[in-house]
């Protein structure tokens, strides 16, 4: 596995949500470079699992419960200017 993409099993999800309520996931994934992410949809968990939750920052998501299934969480965070000229700008944010 690359440094891409990092797997926890039984992950605390408290800094993951708003509120920090207290949930886990039986597997987390996380993603710090989009291009990892067809590797990543690849792991035997994701292909194991019923269920996949993917999340980004945590903002305005709240857990009752635990969450069935595997939480993908993609980290990366970088801002692209694919094209810019007088007229427009094309920006990709991941």
């Amino acid at each position: 596995m690359n440094n891409a993409i990092r797997l926890h099993r039984n992950a605390p999800l408290l800094t993951r949500n708003t509120f920090h309520v207290t949930a886990h996931a039986s597997w987390l994934i996380e993603i710090t470079d989009n291009a990892a992410l067809a590797n990543a949809l690849s792991l035997p968990q994701l292909e194991e699992s019923e269920y996949l939750l993917t999340i980004g920052s945590g903002s305005n998501l709240l857990f009752v419960t635990d969450p069935p299934g595997v939480i993908l969480s993609m980290r990366a965070s970088g801002v692209h200017i694919i094209e810019d000229n007088d007229e427009y700008t094309i920006v990709r944010a991941d």
